[in-house]
């Protein structure tokens, strides 16, 4: 008996969500997971190139075996003459530590691990950006459910009314009231509606799949709520001209352009390194010195060197870092205002729908009052069936179209919202 309602559970295919249930579960999809792993990427390499501005210490330690024991030949007549003589030990150890510090190089290291960390930002702004879009299109998906619900819902209703009014038109007939057209028309009718219904059911279902892949939950359409998050033309475009992600994402192209440009520099500064190790030699392991060299070969030494031409490499690399830079900037530019207009054009087409739902609530109406009227009039047969089936299915396009309507202003408002910024978004609905 226990595992019945796991049993349970497991049958039913759809439950009751909110369009916050929806995000919190977007928010956790795959896709988004890919982009903030791609941001730890590129953090850790930011963190790894950071490593250029300190010294590098390096160990080493060697011995050598020869298999003959060093020698030279010494001739100095008339004392010595073609005489062997032992000059370095036959066994050979040695160990080291050195310290090596780029001074200075131009500037190359600093814009180097400035730009990483550029690419760092750009990457958590882009993962960011990616949670928004995922959001953007669960939220079209779920008003698109719920719409298409609503329609479903609109079709049942008018499938009752179409089975109502051929069982009375069966009715009829027998009685001898109406022809068999009569009746044929409204049979013909309710199957209109009825494919209409499952082909709606089928695109419902269709879209509570890809919501599916994308939350991980299954929906059957609970309206949260209307006019929850109003929202200010002025507000949005100003939040999303200096806050929203891609926007800085883009604009943080142009801060790596400028290290690139600082990068490119570089190459008409000297290079200045300094090196210095603690070293010890010797004849066996514990380094103690071989008796031919100095136990002790410490060391410090500064390098430096300056290029004084390269075929104008550092002028031309300098030169396509600002052309690179001045592009953009200018696809900045642009960006911007292609963000503005889209916001603009989605406050006329949110407009545009509130006027269509006063439309469509009047035609409802008008279609709803006709229904009632035609069907009055079928009973005392002043109408035929095929104005009666007409007034059914126009009733049910009319409550199909009042849905969409409806549900495309509720999704409107929250598409504008996340045109601001995620985290006003975030905020606003109360998203963890």
């Amino acid at each position: 008996m226990r595992f019945y309602p796991l049993l349970l559970a497991l049958a039913l295919p759809c439950f009751a969500l909110t369009v916050k249930d929806v995000l919190i579960g977007a928010a956790k999809s795959d896709a988004v997971s890919s982009k903030i792993y791609t941001a730890k990427a590129y953090k850790k390499a930011y963190e790894g190139t950071t490593g250029k501005l300190y010294p590098r210490i390096d160990v080493s330690y060697r011995g050598i075996d020869y298999s003959e024991q060093p020698s030279m030949t010494v001739n100095l007549p008339p004392l010595l003459q073609n005489t062997k003589m032992v000059n370095a030990p036959k066994n050979y150890y040695e160990g080291e530590i050195t310290v090596r510090y780029p001074l200075f190089r131009g500037f190359a290291i600093d814009s180097t691990v400035q730009k990483a960390k550029l690419e760092a930002k750009k990457g958590e702004l882009e993962a960011d950006d990616t949670k928004r879009n995922i959001y953007a299109k669960a939220v079209s998906l779920y008003f698109g459910i719920v719409s298409l619900k609503k329609s479903e819902e609109a079709y049942d209703s008018a499938a009752v009314s179409a089975l109502e009014s051929l069982k009375k038109a069966q009715a009829m007939f027998k009685e001898g009231l109406i022809g068999a057209y009569d009746v044929e028309n409204i049979k013909s009718r309710y199957h209109e509606i009825q494919s209409g219904r499952i082909g709606i059911k089928n695109q419902k279902e269709s879209l509570i799949n890809t919501l599916y892949r994308i939350s991980g939950l299954r929906f059957d359409g609970v309206l949260e709520g209307e006019g929850v998050y109003p929202v200010q033309k002025s507000e949005i475009i100003s939040e999303a001209l200096e806050k929203r992600e891609d926007v800085l994402a883009v604009k943080t192209v142009l801060e790596i352009g400028d290290e690139e440009i600082r990068g490119a520099k570089s190459g008409f500064y000297p290079n200045i390194d300094v090196v210095a190790g603690i070293k010890r030699a010797g004849d066996t392991p514990r380094l103690n010195g071989d008796g031919f060299t100095n136990q002790d070969k410490s060391y410090a030494a500064v390098s430096a060197s300056m290029n004084i031409f390269d075929g104008f490499e550092s002028t031309k690399a300098v030169e396509a870092a600002r052309a690179k830079r001045m592009a953009a900037e200018l696809f900045y530019l642009d960006y911007k205002n292609g963000v503005q207009t889209e916001i603009e054009n989605l406050f006329l087409e949110l407009e545009s729908t509130k006027q269509r739902v006063e439309a469509l609530n009047q035609n409802v109406k008008s279609a709803t009052e006709f229904y009632r009227l035609t069907n009055a009039r079928f009973d005392n047969r002043l109408v035929g069936a095929d104005e009666l089936s007409r007034s059914i299915a126009d009733l049910a396009a009319a409550n199909s179209r009042l849905a969409a309507e409806q549900n495309r202003v509720y999704e409107l408002g929250l598409r504008i919202l996340l045109e601001s910024s995620l985290k006003n978004f975030e905020n606003k609905l109360r998203l963890p």
